[in-house]
């Protein structure tokens, strides 16, 4: 079983153990493999992104809970550390890591805000404050 944690780039980001694919969710949907959709502190809970990867994947995706959600804010923030962010700000430009309505941003005010300070969070990411 392996799971998708959103749709492409978002997926991308997280699935930081295939550090030579280009696209990991590509060689998820090619491969066939038996996938779920992972939900997480990170999960887009949108209905449409959802709804773009089960349409990606040609089928219905089961949803399941990921082990994450019995972390803490600490193991979540070195889970963040982890993320391609390199390589993500690369393809997707770093205006939209810094949009204010954007995924990351929410991840910082859900999860991360209460704990660390926006400059951090900045600099996990590898970007410049606006």
């Amino acid at each position: 079983m392996q799971y998708v944690h959103g749709h492409d780039c978002i997926h991308n980001l997280i699935d930081y153990s295939k550090i030579y694919c280009t696209n990991p969710y590509e060689l998820l949907i090619e491969s066939k493999t038996s996938c779920v959709y992972a939900i997480h502190s990170f999960t887009e809970l949108r209905t449409d992104d959802y709804d773009l990867v089960c349409e990606d994947f040609g089928s219905q995706l089961e949803r399941v809970e990921h082990p994450w959600n019995s972390l803490g804010v600490s193991e979540l923030w070195n889970i963040a550390k982890q993320f391609s962010w390199h390589q993500h700000i690369a393809i997707v430009g770093e205006d939209d890591i810094l949009t204010p309505n954007y995924i990351y941003t929410k991840w910082y005010d859900n999860i991360f805000k209460e704990h660390y300070t926006l400059e951090e969070w900045h600099s996990l990411m590898g970007v410049g404050p606006r």
